[in-house]
């Protein structure tokens, strides 16, 4: 039964939010019939609240993953919530005597065991503090990588626990491709001076594997000269063990000339083995879950198996409306005419409707933000303009300092913590995935509806970055001449909340 207040529980909110109650009956109903929930939860509705809630509510253990360390740092509402982080995240307290400032080198005999007294420094370890106190709490908070890091971990499994909350749950295709592909960099086994070298067509599997197994087997030949060497040879050996499981599975393997990729083509068909058998309940919950029945049927679920709730957003249509306002497509053949007649678009709505205000114009790529961005700066907008052309947080930091800067990037709907510091945005270019990746490629020609699906999720997110809390107002404007055909072909991608919140073309 759901708590009569958050309080009870230890939140620090005198009511449940709009939507929180709703859904924590159905989880407190539905988890009786079925093993995977997906909720699709508006961004102000309170999810944090919600994961947080339920081991109390149902007398169970959980592990609650989000995406990111900086997500996990968040916790729910300044209460602290025991963490699990890698061990790079740690000093090495043995190491710092022998040079080694990382814990990830993995010196100390707690994971060594040739030593004679296995885990006698485990006490001075603040990776092993930090993991034993999070596997001893009743809810713990990790990231994806973490978690299917851990779970089978051969020296330090994870606890077995009932439950495993999947916040942010559009990502975890994402999160099972990361944790299932291969990716081997020529120039780290060159550094490291592995013994076996990388055959030099990775995309002739026999020669692939005729090297993994040798690696894995007799590959070192010589004895390591560092305890650094030591630690990387042995993380290239477990690669070439993953490298010979990738190749029985029929993962897609790829050379570049400087890495070696091996890739799962549909990753969420691996939930059953890396979800589904592990947790007797998953909850997947997200603003941007889409066509959940789409997720579901990749995922292998039976029928009878799953079940879903989306709930209402908090924040009042009015203070959080869409415009579709097509002025072009910045496809990959498009004119100078085309990026000009874009640029004079925004400078007239940043001039016109917002002098004073930041905002932000979403693209797909880096080479998008400069060229946009250059544009917007010579014709109108001079330096209000931040274009964010290569990764990092700095120039974000700037733009959020400024009173009326405009920011051009390709990833600031896709994962960054925006503040609300800016009552307006552009989608000027809509995120499809980009064709030149071969996995791409692949998993278009064989399932449109998937590549249409991931741009309308991506889109969502971009929508909701505007507006975060039930006290924010702020507009979104897709000036991306292709969003119509999107949307008619993806309709049931996109929420309720989006839906309800879109006003069509010459409605602003």
């Amino acid at each position: 039964m759901i708590p009569q207040h958050p309080k009870s529980v230890g939140l620090p909110f005198p009511r449940w939010h709009q939507g929180q109650a709703e859904a924590l009956n159905w989880i407190d109903h539905e988890q009786q019939g079925h093993q995977v929930l997906f909720l699709d939860a508006p961004t102000a509705t309170g999810k944090s609240g919600i994961a947080y809630t339920i081991p109390q509510m149902l007398d169970v253990s959980a592990y609650w993953v989000t995406w990111s360390k900086k997500l996990q740092d968040q916790g729910v509402g300044g209460i602290p919530v025991p963490s699990i982080k890698g061990r790079g995240n740690f000093a090495c307290v043995k190491g710092e005597a022998d040079g080694l400032g990382s814990c990830e080198f993995k010196v100390c005999d707690d994971d060594n065991p040739d030593e004679e007294n296995p885990g006698k420094l485990a006490l001075e370890c603040p990776f092993v503090q930090q993991f034993k106190a999070g596997a001893d709490a009743p809810l713990t908070i990790l990231n994806y990588a973490l978690l299917f890091q851990y779970m089978y971990h051969p020296k330090r499994p994870l606890p077995w626990r009932p439950w495993v909350i999947c916040d942010e749950g559009d990502v975890l295709e994402a999160a099972l491709g990361g944790y299932l592909d291969v990716s081997l960099d020529r120039q780290w086994f060159e550094d490291i001076e592995f013994p076996v070298e990388l055959p030099s067509n990775g995309r002739d599997e026999e020669r692939l594997a005729l090297w993994a197994s040798k690696a894995r087997e007799d590959g070192l030949t010589r004895q390591a000269e560092t305890p650094r060497q030591a630690m990387e040879w042995k993380k290239a050996q477990d690669m070439a063990l993953k490298t010979e499981g990738a190749l029985l599975s029929g993962y897609i393997v790829d050379d570049n000339g400087m890495t070696i990729s091996l890739r799962v083509l549909w990753p969420l068909k691996f939930a059953r083995s890396t979800l589904l058998n592990r947790f007797k309940h998953i909850l997947i919950m997200s603003a941007t879950l889409g066509d959940i029945s789409g997720m579901a049927e990749e995922m292998g679920l039976p029928a009878e198996s799953w079940t879903s709730l989306a709930v209402p957003s908090a924040i009042p249509v009015s203070r959080r409306l869409i415009y579709y306002s097509p002025v072009a497509n910045l496809k990959h053949d498009a004119t100078e005419l085309d990026y000009q007649s874009m640029a004079d678009a925004i400078i007239e709505w940043g001039r016109n409707d917002f002098p004073r205000d930041r905002g932000i114009v979403h693209v797909s790529s880096y080479r998008h933000a400069r060229r946009l961005g250059n544009l917007l700066f010579h014709r109108g907008l001079g330096d209000r303009v931040y274009i964010q052309d290569r990764p990092g947080a700095t120039l974000q930091q700037r733009w959020e300092a400024s009173p009326d800067g405009v920011l051009v990037s390709p990833v600031a709907g896709l994962g960054l913590d925006l503040p609300y510091v800016f009552p307006w945005q552009v989608v000027a270019k809509l995120p499809y995935p980009g064709l030149a990746d071969k996995i791409v490629r692949l998993r278009l020609s064989q399932n449109p509806k998937w590549y249409r699906r991931a741009t309308a999720h991506k889109t969502v997110q971009m929508a909701g970055r505007v507006t975060r809390t039930p006290t924010d107002e702020g507009i979104t404007i897709i000036a991306d001449s292709s969003f119509k055909v999107l949307y008619q072909k993806s309709t049931t991608s996109f929420p309720d909340w989006f839906k309800e919140a879109l006003k069509w073309e010459g409605q602003y």
